[in-house]
Formats: structure tokens, C-alpha cells, sequence
């Protein structure tokens, strides 16, 4: 279903949006801090990071850092992969705060 990280990227940002959340894709450069998920969001009142990987990708340490620097701060943070994407979308979508 996704041949490429960006397509489950796509299809993750769309399902939010769709959702009446908001999600945007950062495209890394040398100036941005190392390791910020794929994805930003906001749904529902809640900020969620989600880093997406393939199933044969693992995340890196600034990654996990970055994540565990979300989940601290109060926010959300997911490594979502092809395999758990509904359940994840589902569970985030149907959260209420």
C-alpha cells in the first residue's frame, strides 16, 4: 500500500485534515533541530508528533529524543507504520481531552 515514507505521510495528514485537525509535513534541512517527527499536528486541542517509518526502518536516537521530548511536554508521539496506521489514526481521532 505505501512504497515510500512520504505516501504514508500523505495518507496520515490527510486522514487528520479530513478529521478537522491539522497536520503539516517538515522537510528537514541542515538548519532545523535534529530529529523533529515528520508530521506536526494539532487535533482536537492536543499537539502530536509522529515520526513515519516503513516497516524495515527503525527510529534514530535525536528521533527518540525528540519524541520523548513531546510525550513530556504534555503532547503526543507516535512512530507509525504501515502495519499499526488505522489503529494509531483510530485511536488518536476517536481521543477526547
Amino acid at each position: 500500500m505505501f512504497k515510500k515514507e512520504a505516501d504514508l505521510c500523505r495518507y496520515i495528514k490527510k486522514r487528520i485534515s479530513l478529521s478537522g485537525g491539522i497536520a503539516y509535513k517538515i522537510r528537514g534541512d541542515r538548519y532545523q533541530e535534529p530529529g523533529i517527527p515528520d508530521l506536526l499536528c494539532c487535533y482536537n486541542g492536543q499537539f502530536i508528533g509522529i515520526e513515519c517509518k516503513l516497516e524495515y526502518n527503525n527510529t534514530s536516537p535525536t528521533q527518540d529524543y525528540q519524541l520523548n521530548a513531546i510525550s513530556k511536554s504534555g503532547g503526543k508521539a507516535y512512530v507509525i507504520y504501515p502495519h499499526n496506521v488505522d489503529d494509531i489514526l483510530n485511536e488518536i481521532l476517536n481521543e477526547k481531552n
